[in-house]
């Protein structure tokens, strides 16, 4: 776990740009194309998901990274991944998941559709 050094209202957001987030919320973006944060992840996913018996993940932005990435991803854990890829065009947001890809995303755009 890391601890994030960044604090509301610290000025210090704009100095890290490998940061994302707002003035609530800070996130790490990590590089997975490096071997090490790969290797890292990867190999964390399958311990975390026997350690604690989760049965999915939730990816958030699944849109900010590569298809091949979260279908690695998923495949190590063994378990059932939904992306967040939030997109008004359900095919724009779909274009993420399937064979090669996550498994499935949410469905913001049918939801948009369906609450006018």
């Amino acid at each position: 776990m890391s601890i994030n050094p960044i604090f509301r209202g610290s000025g210090r957001m704009a100095a890290h740009r490998s940061w994302l987030g707002n003035d609530k919320v800070y996130l790490m973006d990590l590089n997975q194309d490096n071997d090490q944060v790969r290797n890292t992840l990867l190999n964390w996913a399958p311990k975390y998901v026997a350690e604690y018996g989760i049965d999915g993940f939730r990816i958030d932005a699944t849109k900010h990274m590569t298809r091949a990435w979260q279908h690695d991803f998923c495949a190590a854990a063994g378990v059932y991944c939904i992306g967040e890829a939030y997109n008004d065009d359900p095919a724009g947001a779909g274009k993420y998941q399937g064979e090669g890809g996550i498994d499935g995303v949410l469905g913001f755009g049918t939801f948009d559709t369906g609450s006018e």
